[in-house]
């Protein structure tokens, strides 16, 4: 289980979004 790495992406993901 890679639930920390899943939590790395999903931050990026935020931080994409609120980037944009």
């Amino acid at each position: 289980m890679e639930i920390i790495s899943l939590k790395r992406f999903i931050l990026l993901m935020l931080a994409t979004s609120s980037l944009l």
